[in-house]
């Protein structure tokens, strides 16, 4: 098997980038001489996100490839959302071979790329391919780089050895404990738990990221934890009664504060809580011996969450027309969709009102908060999972930012809904300047007629403001037919302060 082939094989018939006319072309032609597709994108960032997708729906690295220099700068953005989120992906591009002296495109792309990449390789021999791979996936995933040229760099495996654990004291306080709670990273569903946890009787979170481990149709299914929820946030009411905090793959990136007003501990082989005070971390050996013990004992605490969900959920959809309108028709039209969010307001809304059965039903960029990254992230589910459709949410500010992509979209006929939310303001940063008397100039939107817009692309499109039009829109979009765009226009007063109760 060819160096180029070994790639190809691990694309598993699944590639994106915009290649060159050196060996990123090789590349692709080998990945469709196996009987895959090489998707040719509109920005390199676009392709690492798409393979980002793949990565975190399949568990293997997806493929994003670029030439060398500017290509490769370009991929670096898409490159940064994918360590954020822990994401695998093998990034491939074109490269010098050592003692080449030319300078055209040339760049240091080591020094470009090392803040977001675990490691970067030449192509030397065979077997490198395999290598990144594996690496990819490690904890914690994320992109590795592979240049295709002999460039004389050896990939660098970082160490990821973990301190002492003591197994034995967490069991002791899981036994001890009366009403523990379970806070789980998104590990968990890379570790094979979820089968562990759905029968815990206890209240479950998960992380933004980790959204769709817990089956969040289960009476002990909690929601979304924060660390910042206000009033209306399931997180408030249930820690106050708890006297355990059990993490499970529990680490500090995932959340956006980390105190808890109870004893914590945490399950997890990689040392990434820095922030958390533990009482005390166990080996991911024991994990199955916690859930059991959670398992064989008196329930507690569905009656807190029941009643504190269903008062966040009516909160959400009282008063004027808002996103929580939008997520809870659509949920009820495409129940079993993959729901993919952008950031913003609406996104924190999405969170909490959306319930999704499985981890591979949701997709955001829940770590890095990556604004537009969403649209190419849904594509790229989107082409891997064709038989359900995405809905994608996505907002004023994120929108145009990889628009050009929904062409990909368009010709492949993908069954993609886009909800744009739009109030004409950056609203979370605008939120701010109100409250600090601050310039809200640079935060308003300038956009065009995105329905419009859309229709010209070749999408099936509508503009909406009140829940009868949004009923009649997406009683209109038969997802066989192609991607569509549904622009829900807001008054962005009551948009600006809708998550006030829910989340710092």
């Amino acid at each position: 098997m060819s160096d180029l082939d070994e790639i190809a094989q691990i694309a598993k018939g699944l590639a994106f980038g915009i290649p060159g006319g050196g060996r990123s072309l090789e590349l692709a032609d080998a990945i469709e001489r196996r009987g895959g597709r090489f998707h040719t994108v509109r920005f390199e960032g676009s392709a690492a996100l798409m393979a980002g997708a793949v990565g975190r729906l399949t568990g293997a690295p997806g493929v994003a490839v670029s030439i060398k220099g500017p290509g490769l700068a370009n991929m670096v953005a898409g490159l940064a959302t994918c360590a954020f989120e822990d994401l695998p992906v093998l990034a491939v591009t074109e490269a010098f071979d050592q003692g080449d002296q030319r300078a055209h495109k040339r760049i240091d792309q080591d020094l470009l790329t090392r803040a977001v990449v675990k490691a970067r390789c030449g192509f030397e021999d065979q077997g490198v391919a395999a290598e990144a791979a594996a690496l990819a996936v490690r904890e914690r995933p994320g992109p590795v780089l592979i240049e295709l040229a002999k460039t004389g760099d050896r990939m660098v495996v970082p160490d990821v050895a973990s301190s002492k654990r003591d197994d034995a004291s967490v069991l002791r306080r899981v036994e001890a404990s009366r009403r523990p709670v379970v806070i789980a990273g998104a590990a968990v569903a890379r570790r094979g738990w979820k089968s562990l946890i759905d029968d815990v009787k206890v209240p479950v979170f998960t992380t933004a990221s980790a959204k769709g481990t817990v089956d969040e149709a289960l009476p002990y299914a909690a929601g979304v934890y924060t660390g910042v929820g206000r009033a209306l946030a399931p997180e408030v009411p249930t820690l106050a009664e708890a006297d355990l905090v059990i993490g499970l793959g529990l680490r500090s990136h995932e959340v956006l504060a980390t105190k808890f007003p109870v004893p914590a501990i945490n399950i997890d082989d990689l040392d990434a809580a820095d922030g958390f005070t533990f009482a005390a971390i166990g080996s991911e050996s024991c994990a199955a011996d916690v859930l059991a013990l959670l398992k064989g004992r008196p329930g507690w605490g569905d009656d807190i969450v029941s009643a504190s969900k269903e008062r966040m959920r009516r909160s959400l959809l009282s008063g004027s027309f808002l996103p929580g309108h939008v997520f809870e028709q659509t949920a009820r039209k495409w129940p079993r969709a993959r729901l993919v969010l952008d950031t913003g307001f609406f996104c924190t809304i999405g969170e909490h009102i959306w319930n999704v059965a499985a981890a591979d039903l949701y997709l955001s960029s829940g770590q890095g908060r990556s604004m537009g990254a969403s649209l190419p992230l849904s594509i790229g589910a989107s082409l891997l999972k064709r038989g359900e459709p995405t809905i994608l949410a996505i907002g004023d500010g994120g929108i145009g930012m990889f628009a050009a992509e929904l062409t990909l979209a368009v010709a492949e006929r993908l069954p993609l809904l886009v909800l744009l939310m739009r109030d004409g303001t950056y609203a979370s940063v605008r939120d701010r300047a109100v409250a600090l008397g601050l310039t809200q100039k640079p935060l308003t939107v300038t956009e065009p007629d995105w329905a419009a817009t859309a229709t010209a692309l070749g999408l099936q499109a509508w503009r909406i403001k009140d829940e009868s039009e949004l009923s009649a829109a997406l009683d209109g979009w038969q997802p066989q037919t192609g991607p569509a765009l549904i622009e829900a226009v807001f008054d962005p007063e009551p948009y600006r302060t809708m998550t006030n109760d829910l989340r710092a």
